[in-house]
Order: C-alpha cells, then sequence, then structure tokens
C-alpha cells in the first residue's frame, strides 16, 4: 500500500504522545530534537486509552495497548498532529520461561501507516516477578523489592523505571524509549529524509562503576566471542570496557558450521542460536587454552509478528560460573517493500539493503564504505548503527550480572 507523504520539513514536525507521564514524553523530545533540530518539532503528551489490563502479561497484550494508543490519538486528532506515539510497558514469559519485562511503543501518522518496536526484554528479580504474578502493577512490586532491599523507595513510574532498578541507573528508562522511538521511525522514510546531519547518536548514556567481586582483581578481562563478526567484536568491546574501566581482550571463534542447520525465523529460534553461540564459544575457548571471564553469543534474524514482518536480535552472556544473563529485543518492524527485496535475495539483509538504498543515502553511508552502520545506519540515516543497536542487547544482558552481584551482597550483608 502506497502513503500520502505527510510532511515536507517545512512546518514543525508536530507529535503527540499517548501518555500523560512526563518520564515517557521527555525522551521522544530528546530524539526527535536530536533527529529533526529543536525548532522544527513540537511534542505533546495526552492520557490515551490502551484498552488493555494495567498490567499487561503478554507480549500481544503490551503490544495491543501500544498500538491502541496510537490509535486512539490518530482518531482524535489525525487533523492536528503528523504522528502519533503509544508507548506501553508489561511482562510476559518468553522462551527463557522466567518473567521478563518488555516495552513496546507503535507510532502511526496521520496517513494511518504504523510501524512498531520492542526492546528490553529480560528477567525480573524473583521477589518483583512474584509481586506482578500476586496482582501487583510494575511500580508497586518495585517499590516493595526496594523498601525490602534497605533503599529508599521513590515513585519508580516517574523516574528511571524498572530499567533503572535492574542495571543501578546504568541505563535508564529514557534510554529505552529513546531506542524504541529511532527504531519505529526507520519505517517512515520520507520522514527521515528531512534529519539534521548529526549522525551516529549515542543513545546508551553509559554509567562507569566498580568491577563484579569476582574479577575484581585481575588487571584485564577475556571475553569468547561466538562469532567472528567484527561489528559485534566492537560493540562487545565497547560495553565491557565502559563497563569494567580495564583492558578487555575480545576472543572471537568461528561457530557458523556447527550452527548452519539452525533457522532463525521465530523468537525462540533466535534465542537458541545466540544461545548456541555462547556455548560454543565457551567450548572452543577451554579446547584452545583462554581463559576467560564472559562467553558472549549475539544472533539476529526477522519474524513475523501479528502480519508484520520484524528483525529482532538476541544477546546471551555467561559468567564464570554459569551465571547467564540475555536480552531479546532490538526489534522494529521492516517496511513490507524491504521485507520482499529480502525475500528476493533469499534472506541476505546486507544484499537487499545495498539495492534498496543505491543512489537515496549519501555514499558515505553506504553499507560497503561502512560495514558496522548496518542496515540500521542506513534505514535511521546513521542515527543509530548496528553497533549502537547491539551494544543496548549486550547491555541489558551485562546488566543482569549488576543485579545479580547486588542481590548476593544484600544476602550476605
Amino acid at each position: 500500500m502506497a502513503f500520502k507523504m505527510i510532511w515536507n520539513g517545512d512546518n514543525p514536525l508536530k507529535i503527540l504522545v499517548g501518555t500523560a507521564n512526563p518520564g515517557k514524553i521527555a525522551p521522544v523530545q530528546e530524539i526527535f530534537a536530536q533527529m529533526f533540530g529543536k525548532d522544527r518539532i513540537l511534542v505533546q503528551g495526552e492520557n490515551a486509552k490502551s484498552g488493555v489490563s494495567d498490567q499487561p502479561r503478554t507480549s500481544y497484550e503490551t503490544w495491543s495497548g501500544a498500538k491502541n494508543r496510537a490509535n486512539y490519538l490518530f482518531d482524535k486528532y489525525k487533523n492536528d498532529f503528523h504522528l502519533f506515539i503509544g508507548p506501553e510497558g508489561g511482562v510476559r514469559y518468553p522462551v527463557s520461561q522466567n518473567l521478563q519485562v518488555l516495552n513496546w511503543m507503535v507510532i502511526q501518522s496521520s496517513n494511518g501507516q504504523m510501524a512498531g518496536s520492542f526492546d528490553t526484554s529480560y528477567p525480573l528479580p524473583p521477589m518483583i516477578s512474584q509481586g506482578i504474578e500476586n496482582g501487583l502493577e510494575m511500580g508497586t512490586a518495585c517499590d516493595n523489592f526496594l523498601r525490602s532491599n534497605g533503599i529508599p523507595s521513590e515513585n519508580i513510574k516517574q523516574k528511571g523505571g524498572i530499567d533503572g532498578i535492574m542495571s543501578d541507573g546504568w541505563l535508564s528508562r529514557d534510554q529505552v524509549n529513546i531506542n524504541m522511538a529511532m527504531q519505529c521511525m526507520t519505517g517512515f522514510q520520507d520522514i527521515m529524509n528531512f534529519v539534521n546531519d548529526n549522525r551516529a547518536i549515542e543513545y546508551y548514556k553509559y554509567k562507569l562503576s566498580d568491577p563484579y567481586y569476582f574479577i575484581a582483581g585481575r588487571p584485564f578481562i577475556n571475553v569468547a566471542l561466538g562469532s567472528e563478526s567484527k561489528t559485534k567484536a566492537i560493540a562487545a568491546q565497547n560495553v565491557f570496557q565502559l563497563r569494567f574501566k580495564k583492558e578487555i581482550q575480545i576472543k572471537p571463534f568461528d561457530v557458523e558450521q556447527e550452527i548452519c542447520h539452525l533457522s532463525a525465523r521465530s523468537e525462540e529460534e533466535i534465542f537458541n542460536m545466540a544461545m548456541q553461540r555462547t556455548l560454543l564459544a565457551e567450548r572452543k575457548a577451554k579446547a584452545g587454552g583462554f581463559d576467560y571471564e564472559f562467553a558472549v553469543g549475539i544472533q539476529s534474524g526477522i519474524i513475523m509478528f501479528q502480519r508484520m514482518p520484524m528483525v529482532i536480535s538476541a544477546a546471551i552472556i555467561r559468567g564464570p560460573d554459569g551465571y547467564t544473563g540475555h536480552n531479546v529485543g532490538a526489534g522494529y518492524t521492516l517496511l513490507p517493500e524491504f521485507y520482499k527485496l529480502i525475500m528476493q535475495c533469499n534472506g541476505d539483509a546486507t544484499r537487499a539493503s545495498n539495492i534498496y538504498f543505491k543512489g537515496k543515502i549519501p555514499a558515505d553511508l553506504d553499507v560497503q564504505a561502512t560495514a558496522q552502520i548496518g542496515m540500521d545506519g542506513e534505514f535511521s540515516r546513521g542515527h543509530m548503527t548496528t553497533i549502537t543497536k547491539l551494544e543496548g542487547l549486550i547491555c541489558s544482558a551485562l546488566n543482569q550480572f549488576i543485579y545479580r552481584n547486588f542481590y548476593e551482597s544484600r544476602k550476605s550483608a
């Protein structure tokens, strides 16, 4: 279906967010100002009906809430704004069988076009999970968790959110919402043609902190990576370096032959392939005498969600004692014509990207010239890259070690 162009870059881009929560409006304001310029946008917020429970408990229900919020605003104000944004937070029981936090965002334009994104799907601490299962909302369950550990409780829904708790302030809800908004906007290429030329925004703003207890005495950290991808190695290097403030050695291992028979067409398959990469990296590191602290596996693929093609990724990290952190996310809808082109290229997204963007974007954003920006960089005009997307995945997986270290220290205190 062809959609009519809704904005030509002359007047302010008018954006309405389906919430009155300033914590969810501010990151939208930030990312759109960075992309288009503060004077070229107008962002407002209004409570919108989600049509779902106060605490969504599945990916479908969370997505429905986000879609309903955007559609509610569209029906009410489609002649007054260009974009309508529906954010929704929920939980689900995914492939890992542990209750996980989940964030969805849907953006609908005034011409009816829609794009979605989900991110930061990771396991919740047992006490928070139990509280939600007993009927509490996320914010209340988190407040109870903080108070039980002797930490002053504030209104978490108006502050850093569950992402702030799980990362000890390293990754906030703002970064998650900025990420999702950026990924959603890849579905509106007519609008993206008017972005400012300030590429590669670092929307994950890391906060450095002390090393974990089990490697505090070592001057360096070894990481076994289940891939020879330079892009994945750079992303892992960046996150571990920022997190530990130590010398990082990334050792890539070729595991492609061992997993080439597997497919990546469902979330479960993508998760399992990431786990296979992690376990194979461990096995090859041990066989080769590489003394590692962490093993990392990353896998991406394209799934169909509610008849929408989405690219999603999974990152899995295993520590020296087998403790595992993981994240499935960085998912966003693909343009139908681009998905069709990928299928015509036998699933080769890089080849499809080169064909699709030929002559449409500056030469320095070509995937052949700068491989690390990838398809993500081309769709966002460099405002996010494949490296920054993978950094977010690895960051969320590594955050679970932060919680684990915190929880163990509280128990022994």
